[in-house]
């Protein structure tokens, strides 16, 4: 049998899987014929590893184990947003932010956005990964919901984010609003949802399943293929 390595990303949305690669940050889409394929051969189904699964396993995506891998489906045709333009959501960001707020902002989407450049993607996750781990530890950490705050946030990013010199993208501005959040104390999670045709990646965060400074629709019309 086969499994998808630690840091390997799936899922199989309407009879088509799409990976995603943390460590290379990059998706492989599969068509369903190649998702056939590749499905037998991760629960063992074939007689034969087929190309695409040695490609895989060539490109350290997929590793033989003795371990069953669950297969992360989903089958709806009622998803997608087409051409979704995360920064167009202001409309859904009505709250106010005060200076220092919008300050720690901007500092926080400076360091993130610096963070990726060194690092990148996986390394970037991983943090948010240790911190939310770290804070579920804490015994002061807040269980309430807190989506005042949350929304004065976002609105202090959305802020921010016109202030940099650099375009910001959906996933500097969830991975700082997730750093954020988590410092004062709450659990949010972040999100990268997928949509196949065409290909749209994109990431936001969500407060006791709440979308926080987003179009709340997201969850539903984008599934997941990576939660934090």
């Amino acid at each position: 049998m086969l499994t998808f390595r630690e840091s390997v990303h799936h899922l199989l949305l309407n009879g088509e899987m799409t990976i995603l690669d943390e460590l290379n940050d990059t998706y492989v889409l599969l068509d369903s014929e190649s998702t056939q394929q590749l499905v037998a051969a991760i629960i063992g189904a074939s007689e034969s590893l087929p190309s695409i699964a040695i490609d895989l396993i060539a490109d350290g995506v997929l590793e033989r184990s003795a371990h069953h891998q669950f297969i992360s489906t989903v089958a709806s045709h009622d998803i997608g947003v087409g051409n979704y333009e995360w920064r167009l959501s202001s409309f859904f960001r009505n709250a106010r932010a005060k200076l220092p707020l919008t300050t720690r902002a901007l500092f926080l989407l400076l360091i993130i956005k610096l963070q990726i450049r060194i690092y990148g993607f996986h390394d970037c996750l991983s943090r948010m990964r240790r911190k939310k781990r770290w804070i579920q530890k804490r015994a002061t950490a807040r269980q309430r919901l807190d989506s005042d705050f949350a929304e004065r946030a976002a609105k202090a990013f959305e802020i921010a984010a016109r202030l940099v010199p650099f375009r910001t993208e959906c996933l500097e501005f969830s991975a700082a609003l997730f750093h954020l959040l988590l410092s004062r104390g709450l659990l949010p999670s972040f999100v990268i949802g997928i949509q196949r045709y065409d290909f749209l990646a994109h990431a936001w965060v969500e407060l006791d399943d709440k979308v926080i400074g987003d179009a709340w629709f997201l969850p539903e019309r984008l599934p997941a293929i990576v939660r934090i």
